[in-house]
């Protein structure tokens, strides 16, 4: 996940940014000159910005679920009767989350 997260976008902008003039069939950019060639272009410019923003915020998405799924246990074990049966209060939090997932989700269809 984390190597799809940085290889994703990095192909994305290196090829835009080495790649634009050749795609266009010309260079454009004066000599005296220095910017990216794509950012002439609004419509590509505004695409790259949301797709690139969209990528960011699922990959925050993810760490929070996985930190959120953490939290629940921790409490549960903190607040629980007998603290030392950890794998089995694990378990029993993630059936619950997954059955209270799937209730939602069959409830929305």
């Amino acid at each position: 996940m984390i190597a799809v997260t940085w290889l994703v976008p990095s192909g994305v902008f290196f090829t835009s940014i080495i790649g634009w003039q050749y795609f266009v069939g010309r260079r454009t950019v004066p000599a005296e000159r220095c910017y990216v060639q794509y950012m002439e272009n609004a419509l590509f410019n505004c695409l790259l910005q949301v797709l690139a923003l969209k990528h960011i915020f699922s990959a925050l998405l993810s760490v929070q679920v996985y930190v959120s799924f953490l939290e629940i246990i921790i409490r549960r074990i903190i607040f629980s009767d007998n603290p030392w049966d950890i794998a089995e209060i694990a378990v029993a939090t993630a059936y619950s989350i997954h059955d209270e997932f799937s209730v939602r989700t069959r409830s929305e269809n």
